[in-house]
C-alpha cells in the first residue's frame, strides 16, 4: 500500500490497482484455452519445383460440338430416308 492509500483508505492509486491485477492474473491465464489455430505462413508455400513431374495433369474435357442437322424431326426422317 501507498502513502496516498493510507492517508486515504477509500482511494487506490494506478500503482495498487496494478500490483492487485497482475497478481490475479496468473489465475485467469490458467484457465484460458490456447489461440484459435496456428499461425499463418509469412511466405507461399515452394509449390511444384521446376523440373519435377507433374504428378496429377489437369483432366482435358471434350469440346461437346454436334454435327448440323435439320431444326425438325420431320425434315431429318424425310432426309434419312
Amino acid at each position: 500500500m501507498s502513502a496516498a492509500s493510507a492517508a486515504n483508505p477509500g482511494l487506490r492509486s494506478a500503482a495498487d490497482l496494478a500490483a492487485g491485477a497482475g497478481r490475479g492474473f496468473g489465475n485467469i491465464h490458467a484457465t484460458l484455452p490456447g489461440p484459435a489455430s496456428a499461425p499463418k505462413p509469412g511466405k507461399p508455400g515452394s509449390g511444384r519445383p521446376p523440373g519435377s513431374k507433374n504428378r496429377r495433369p489437369a483432366p482435358r474435357y471434350d469440346v461437346g460440338k454436334t454435327t448440323k442437322r435439320e431444326p425438325t424431326l420431320k425434315a431429318r426422317r424425310e432426309r434419312a430416308g
